[in-house]
C-alpha cells in the first residue's frame, strides 16, 4: 500500500500540515510541492489544505505513489532479490554489470531487469538507486520504489547514518586482527576514474577486522565509515593489501578477473517506519569459490 499514515501527536498538536510534513515527516518541500498540486493529502479522510491546522489523534494519509513513465529500457532479467516492500528494493548485484545505463550502455544494466520487474507487477516508477557498486563489485545495492523513500534512504547515506559492511579478499597476511585506515582521498591527477591518497582529498575513513588469513592472502570485513569513489580500494592500496583482481590498484589477477570485494550487510532505520532493517546479500560464486581454494 502506498499510503503513508500518520496519527497526529499532542507535540504536533496546533501545527500546520505542511510543517507536519516538513519536519516530522521528512519529506522534502519539492515533495511536498507534487503532493499539493496533485491533492495526495487528506485529513481524516478528506482532501485538505496543506495550511491547516491539526488536532492530536487527527489522521494524515499521504498518497505516495505517482505513475511514472521511465526512459529505460525494459528487459528480463534474473534478479537476485533480497527485500522488497512498497518503499524500497534490495538486490544483491552480480559482478560485470552497471547499476544504471550510463553514455552508450542503455542495456544490460540493473536498472534495465528492475523496470522490467516492476512492470510485470504493474508497478510503473523511475529507477531511483540510492547508492552505486563499481561494475566488478557484486552485493548489495538499495533502490528507492518512491521519491518519499528515496529522499530519507539518500539523506541516510549523506549523513553517515547507514552502516555498511564489504567483504574482501586481500594480498598478503595481516597481522593486526583490526584496524582503522584514515587518510583523505582525491581525484588522482591525469586519470578521470583512479583515485589515490592525497593530503588535498577529502576526508576518508575504513574500519577492519581480519576474519580469516593464509600466508598469501586474507579474508577482511571492512565498515565504511564514509563513502568516497573507490575508497576501500584505494585505502587498502595505501595499506599495502590490494584486493585480489584488483589490477588498477595493484591487485593480481591470477586468482580471479575482478576485484574480490562484496557489498555484504546494510543496516538503516526503514523510511516509513523508522524501524532498524539490517540486510545481507550471499557471496558472489567466484569471490566463494576463491575464499574456499585459498583459505582451506
Amino acid at each position: 500500500m502506498e499510503i503513508l499514515t500518520h496519527i497526529v501527536t499532542s507535540e504536533d498538536a496546533g501545527r500546520r500540515i505542511r510543517q507536519i510534513l516538513l519536519s516530522r515527516l521528512g519529506i522534502s518541500r519539492s515533495l511536498i510541492q507534487r503532493l499539493r498540486e496533485n491533492d495526495r493529502v487528506q485529513l481524516n479522510g478528506h482532501p485538505v489544505f496543506l495550511t491547516q491546522y491539526v488536532q492530536a489523534g487527527d489522521i494524515l494519509s499521504i498518497d505516495l505513489q505517482f505513475d511514472e513513465d521511465s526512459t529505460i529500457i525494459p528487459e528480463q532479467m534474473l534478479l537476485d532479490i533480497i527485500y522488497e516492500d512498497e518503499d524500497f528494493l534490495a538486490l544483491n548485484k552480480p559482478p560485470g554489470i552497471i547499476v544504471h545505463p550510463v553514455g552508450q550502455e542503455i542495456s544490460g544494466t540493473l536498472a534495465n531487469g528492475v523496470i522490467h520487474h516492476w512492470l510485470e507487477q504493474g508497478f510503473r516508477s523511475k529507477f531511483r538507486p540510492i547508492h552505486r557498486l563499481d561494475r566488478n563489485t557484486s552485493g548489495l545495492v538499495l533502490v528507492g520504489k518512491n521519491q518519499f523513500a528515496h529522499q530519507s534512504l539518500y539523506r541516510q547515506f549523506a549523513e553517515h547514518r547507514v552502516r555498511r559492511w564489504y567483504l574482501a579478499l586481500v594480498e598478503g597476511y595481516l597481522s593486526e586482527p583490526t584496524g582503522t585506515i584514515t587518510a583523505p582521498i582525491g581525484r588522482k591527477p591525469g586519470s578521470i576514474v583512479e583515485r589515490w591518497v592525497s593530503p588535498d582529498g577529502q576526508e576518508a575513513i575504513t574500519h577492519f577486522e581480519v576474519l580469516a588469513t593464509s600466508e598469501n592472502a586474507s579474508l577482511l570485513r571492512l565498515n565504511l565509515e564514509t563513502g568516497r569513489t573507490h575508497q576501500i580500494r584505494v585505502h587498502l592500496q595505501h595499506l599495502g593489501h590490494p584486493l585480489l583482481g584488483d589490477t588498477l590498484y595493484g591487485g593480481s589477477s591470477s586468482l580471479i578477473s575482478r576485484q574480490a570485494l562484496h557489498s555484504f550487510r546494510f543496516q538503516f532505520s526503514h523510511p516509513r517506519t523508522s524501524k532498524t532493517v539490517t540486510l545481507e546479500a550471499p557471496l558472489a560464486p567466484d569471490i566463494e569459490k576463491l575464499l574456499n581454494v585459498i583459505l582451506s
